[in-house]
Formats: structure tokens, sequence, C-alpha cells
């Protein structure tokens, strides 16, 4: 499935939030500050 979801704060669009496991990428248009937060301890996959 290939969902786009475009953030925009002048259309009050902030943020998204992405279920566990789902892989994801990010295409930055203009100058943008991410911040990236999730539960628990951060796990490293090998």
């Amino acid at each position: 499935m290939n969902n786009r979801v475009t953030l925009c704060p002048e259309d009050g669009t902030y943020g998204i939030q992405i279920p566990k496991g789902t892989w994801h990428t990010v295409e930055v248009y203009k100058p943008s500050a991410i911040f990236e937060a999730k539960d628990g301890k951060y796990i490293p996959q090998r």
C-alpha cells in the first residue's frame, strides 16, 4: 500500500502517526525540522 501524506503548517497538518513496524520514507520539499518519537527503549535491528 502506498499512502502519501503532505504535511503543511499553513493547512494545520503538522504530523502523522505511523504504525509500529511500518517501513516509511520522508521527502523534504522545504527547509524543515523533523521530530521523531517512539515508545520504549531504542533497539537497533540486525
